[in-house]
């Protein structure tokens, strides 16, 4: 054996049982467990990848094609990597703009529902407001109805008891 600093031993890990998983809930359950066995370790998250672009044209030509005969066979080639590289350029672009244009409309689309939804609201909250008036009108007018009732009873009760009669004494005075 060597003589030197002896390394501290590595916990065994625990024998962990082979899982297929069966279907994909089955594989992201066994995903999520095996993160969750240690919340303290660090996950990585993968960063969204950057959208294609193509490379921006050069600022300066050197290979100029002319129209001059002599062009050599490769010269075709040369011709067609560039064409074929600005064709791609325009159709980035023409997406672009396509994808720009989908985008406004659709800012423009959720902006003039929630102006709708706002509407309903509004007008759902006023119909509710009504109600709840309508309702308290008539809790008002059962009340006035009752305490009127109630009066006419009690002066009615009055008329009709003669002045010693114990009765009149547990008429209450005062109805609520």
């Amino acid at each position: 054996m060597a003589a030197g600093p002896t390394r501290p031993s590595r916990p065994r890990k625990e024998p962990q049982p082979l899982v297929i998983p069966r279907s994909a809930a089955d594989e992201q359950r066994l995903k999520l467990e095996r993160l969750m066995r240690n919340p303290d370790k660090t996950v990585p998250i993968p960063e969204k990848l950057n959208e294609w672009a193509p490379r921006p044209p050069p600022e300066f030509v050197r290979d100029v094609m002319g129209s001059s005969a002599g062009a050599g066979s490769g010269e075709f080639h040369v011709y067609r990597h560039l064409r074929r590289r600005e064709y791609q350029r325009q159709d980035f672009m023409d997406a672009m703009a396509e994808k720009q244009k989908l985008d406004e409309e659709y800012q423009k689309k959720l902006e003039k529902n929630k102006i709708v939804a706002e509407e309903q609201t509004a007008k759902r909250r006023r119909k509710r407001q009504k109600l709840k008036e309508k309702k308290m009108l008539a809790k008002k007018s059962k009340l006035e109805q009752k305490s009127e009732h109630a009066g006419n009873v009690k002066t009615h009760l009055l008329e009709f008891s003669s002045p010693g009669d114990s009765f009149r004494s547990q008429v209450p005075t005062e109805m609520s």
